[in-house]
């Protein structure tokens, strides 16, 4: 592929929409048990010890570093240099990807769950304009914390240092991934911090790494080594060696990312009508994918709040399930409409 050309690949729509619906169908699940409602058909792990949003968060990590790696490939000047002005191109294409609509759903949150309490603005939400909300409370930071969870303020955080950790991979691959597989390995093994270890971008910026790794080198997998990667992933789904956490989630996800890369490229080899339907609907849900994560918490304790400390059977549960997903979508579409108006705003003050 010509580096220099756009980035549609249909692997990658595959990849957001089957992570997206991990996390959602995960937080959706995971919503009975903490609203207390009971249900018999509840299922969150995917195989033995490990979360279907789990599994989402690493691909989608994995997936902005190799995009974000592949973006700043294409900014290269044709000497092979990275110019500043390519760096601040890519910035202020990264920013206008998350805050725009991160703002839109804080302000639906907002009205939704803080404006009927008659609470005012609160000086704590600095962080929200920077997205960081979220992911300072689990360092007891005061915030207005609504939207986006930890994974929005991560991820921005990971943008901020892509461009400094491609200038290493690019120019010492092997070096810099010897220097990272290190790091990794002596951040987990003597985490200095209290908390969960999925939630720190000191932890995730290695998940990006190796995802930006796949955005520079690889072009494409193997049918030999996507069987093995997916005999692998389901190994380690129904077996848990017993090694440390963070390696298992690391491992896993590298696996079937390699397995979703090479299903996306040959789904894509098809030309039959039928199946290019099919891709070109799957590529225009996947737009509205990030849309809909924003928004997702607010429409899933709306629908379910009512049956706090109650039961549902299987088609209670798949009527709510239903209702729920239908709404994610149309909310997730309009803002992602809204987003967008926005952001030709913007780009034209700019």
């Amino acid at each position: 592929m010509d580096v220099k050309s756009k980035i549609t690949l249909f692997r990658f729509d595959l990849i957001r929409i089957l992570a997206m619906v991990f996390v959602i169908g995960t937080h959706f699940n995971e919503t009975f048990g903490s609203m207390g409602i009971r249900a018999s058909c509840l299922h969150v792990y995917m195989g033995k010890g490990l979360l279907y949003s789990q599994m989402g968060v690493v691909l989608f990590i994995l997936m902005s570093g190799s995009l974000s790696a592949a973006s700043l490939e294409r900014s290269l000047s044709d000497n092979g240099v990275l110019e500043r002005k390519s760096v601040l191109r890519y910035y202020k294409k990264r920013l206008l990807s998350v805050l725009p609509l991160y703002y839109m759903a804080y302000v639906m949150a907002y009205v939704i769950k803080v404006a009927p309490k008659g609470v005012a603005v609160h000086k704590a939400m600095i962080w929200t304009l920077f997205g960081l909300d979220g992911y300072l409370t689990r360092f007891n930071v005061p915030t207005v914390y609504l939207v986006g969870e930890w994974f929005i303020g991560m991820i921005l955080i990971c943008y901020l240092l892509c461009p400094l950790l491609y200038h290493f991979i690019r120019k010492y691959p092997r070096i810099t991934f010897c220097v990272l597989v290190i790091y990794y390995v002596l951040i987990v093994t003597c985490y200095p911090l209290a908390g969960d270890m999925e939630t720190d971008v000191l932890i995730r910026i290695f998940d990006f790494a190796v995802g930006m790794y796949f955005g520079v080198y690889i072009k494409k997998i193997s049918g030999m080594a996507a069987a093995v990667c997916a005999a692998l992933t389901v190994l380690l789904c129904f077996w848990e060696p017993d090694i440390e956490y963070m390696y298992l989630i690391i491992i896993r996800g590298v696996s079937f990312y390699c397995v979703l890369w090479f299903l996306g490229d040959w789904i894509e080899t098809f030309s039959a009508e039928l199946v290019v339907k099919a891709r070109k609907i799957c590529s225009k849900w996947a737009q509205y994918s990030f849309a809909v994560y924003m928004i997702h918490k607010i429409v899933i304790d709306q629908v379910l709040s009512p049956f706090a400390g109650y039961g549902v059977d299987g088609r209670g549960y798949i009527r709510l399930m239903v209702y729920a997903g239908v709404l994610m979508i149309a909310l997730g579409i309009v803002l992602y409409s809204a987003e967008k108006h926005m952001i030709q705003k913007i780009t034209a003050c700019l």
